[in-house]
């Protein structure tokens, strides 16, 4: 089975398939005999205890190295004793493909063991001829079932390709997931997928998802190419991601069609970190977050496609840097097409060797915008659009990076000059920190631009003031409020008797609200204190009533004004508030 050149991606956290209740344990071991159900005694070989199996089973597989092509269409849990211990191992056949070491098309979990494709054969002699090396583990279900393949903590190996009079067969990938119907879900967690060796112009993708029933999701796992071709591949409609994972190849990571997720990821490419290029008449997007992508040649590459697409890439809190190439991030469409890049608290580098011109952004005919994003150039052709550097809220100064790293040093511009809307609570970045953090000692958490928060920079701030919102007042003409003893006598008739003052506290605090009435002396306003009204009150939606009366006396009809302020048990008082109110006569 072989697969060529794309772009791609995949894969996120999962957990593996639990045992169903009286789910049986079956023993494999290289010394046992394929007699009984695997569960007394151990058996000899993996299939055997495989079709001994029943849904949700566990399959133990001792060390040892075990030959042959393990293929059920019964959903096992395959326990290995780890990945130097045990092995399973696809066969060579004779001037043909290799064999894989799984066929799982309904899925099921493979734990703690290597998994090798098998070899493409060759037929040897003066001029011999090869055939492709096996994809390791292929997962291929039908049918509408919600079908699952999980791996964790597994090598998986593509076979190498058998040899050729004028150059070496392809190499097999890793893993191949493919579905149109129902729900399908891989996930790779703590794992390493790589390709066998081949020929460089017959590489081999090695985790490759197809199909728009597919959703991969991958987590501290890395997964690399082989040749000219792409580590991670998303076509026909598939989802993946990539959560805390290294994605390495000629070309790192893309989609030809589907989506495309990377978060706090690398992605090293040699042509591409990342490519968005659809198929014909179909759709690719992809979304960086909090990630390092890095190439030699052009690292975001969106478009560039068959008429009727439409290619989407957007990148937030992450740093983009290309070594010579032709651009950093590069926008390009055909006839009839659309190509998009949008960049949020991003750098975006291009460091040319020599005489190269440099170019942060291009847009060739397609549309790149930024926002709150370092970069110094950009390049607009063939009715492209790109924002000019330093413009709306970009930067346009050097990053500042620590040396020997694409972190951020203490002095660079790009510190807080993140926009903190789009930061998620409890956001991380690349590295596992915080994402906003005070970095140039204002006592404010803003998040940095790039993929690096810079930590150990906060100054020692005071815990914040109260602050008091919503401040309102229920009657804002009222007549004083008589007294319990009078209350029978007062009419029912004129204006509403007293009022009440509506708040909000961020902390619990002490509340004053001073009460002045206004006065005119030689045509000038002053107030003149009436009243101060105090109340402890908690946290939150809070209200404090006032009658009019003081001391037993109904305040004067006339215009007054309330002021509030709150103060916390360290001694912080929160600006203060204001509202004015009339009271009126009896």
């Amino acid at each position: 089975m072989r697969f060529r050149l794309g772009g791609a991606i995949a894969l996120t956290l999962a957990l593996l398939v639990p045992a169903g209740a009286g789910a049986a344990v079956r023993k494999v071991d290289p010394s046992g005999a394929d007699t009984g159900d695997c569960r007394a005694a151990a058996c000899k070989t993996i299939q055997y205890a495989a079709d001994e199996g029943d849904g949700g089973d566990t399959v133990e597989i001792a060390a040892g190295t075990y030959n042959g092509t393990v293929e059920t269409t019964t959903a096992l849990h395959f326990v290995g004793a780890g990945t130097a211990a045990t092995v399973v191992r696809g066969l060579e056949v004779f001037n043909a493909e290799g064999k894989p070491a799984f066929v799982l098309p309904n899925g099921g979990s493979i734990e703690s063991l290597r998994a090798e494709g098998g070899d493409g054969g060759s037929t040897g002699g003066m001029f011999p001829s090869g055939a492709d090396g096996a994809t390791a583990i292929v997962f291929a279900p039908a049918g509408l079932d919600q079908d699952q393949l999980d791996l964790e903590s597994v090598i998986a190996v593509g076979g190498d390709g058998g040899s050729d009079f004028l150059n070496t067969a392809g190499a097999g990938g890793a893993v191949f997931g493919e579905a149109t119907e129902g729900g399908k879900s891989v996930s790779v967690v703590d794992s390493t997928l790589t390709p066998g060796e081949g020929g460089f112009f017959s590489g081999q993708t090695s985790a490759y998802f197809r199909g728009n029933a597919i959703d991969a999701k991958t987590f501290n796992t890395l997964i690399a190419a082989e040749g000219i071709s792409t580590a991670l591949l998303v076509s026909n409609g598939a989802s993946a991601s990539l959560d805390a994972s290294t994605a390495q190849g000629v070309f790192a990571a893309g989609t030809e069609g589907g989506f495309l997720d990377v978060e706090r990821s690398r992605l090293e490419g040699f042509v591409s970190a990342i490519s968005i290029s659809p198929e014909a008449g179909s759709t690719a997007e992809a979304t960086v977050t909090n990630s390092v992508l890095s190439s030699v040649g052009t690292t975001a590459r969106v478009g560039f496609a068959s008429a009727g697409t439409v290619s989407k890439l957007t990148v937030r809190g992450s740093t983009i840097l290309a070594e010579n190439g032709s651009a950093a991030v590069e926008a390009g469409v055909t006839t009839e097409s659309t190509a998009t890049a949008s960049l949020t608290n991003t750098i975006a580098r291009h460091t040319p060797e020599g005489s190269n011109p440099k170019r942060d952004l291009v847009a060739d005919g397609g549309t790149i915008d930024a926002q709150n994003s370092s970069f110094t150039t950009s390049v607009v052709e063939n009715g492209g659009t790109a924002p000019a550097p330093g413009s709306g809220t970009n930067l346009a100064a050097d990053p500042g990076f620590a040396a020997g790293t694409f972190g951020l040093s203490p002095s660079s511009p790009l510190i807080d000059r993140g926009d903190p809307a789009v930061v998620e609570a409890g956001e991380i970045d690349f590295q596992g920190i915080e994402r906003s953090l005070d970095g140039n000692r204002d006592c404010v958490a803003v998040p940095d631009i790039g993929a690096y928060e810079l930590a150990g920079q906060s100054a020692a701030c005071p815990d914040p003031a109260p602050v008091v919102s919503g401040f309102k007042i229920t009657n804002k003409k009222f007549a004083p409020k008589p007294s319990s003893k009078s209350r029978a006598k007062a009419s029912k008739k004129g204006p509403r008797k007293g009022t009440k003052f509506i708040y909000r506290l961020s902390e619990p605090a002490k509340v004053a609200i001073k009460i002045e009435r206004r006065k005119k002396t030689k045509g000038k306003a002053r107030f003149a204190k009436a009243t101060t009204l105090n109340a402890k009150k908690k946290a939150g939606k809070q209200s404090t009533p006032f009658s009019g009366v003081v001391r037993g006396k109904p305040l004067k009809p006339g215009k007054y004004r309330a002021t509030i302020v709150a103060t916390d048990s360290a001694g912080q008082a929160s600006a203060p508030r204001r509202l004015s109110f009339k009271i009126l006569a009896d």
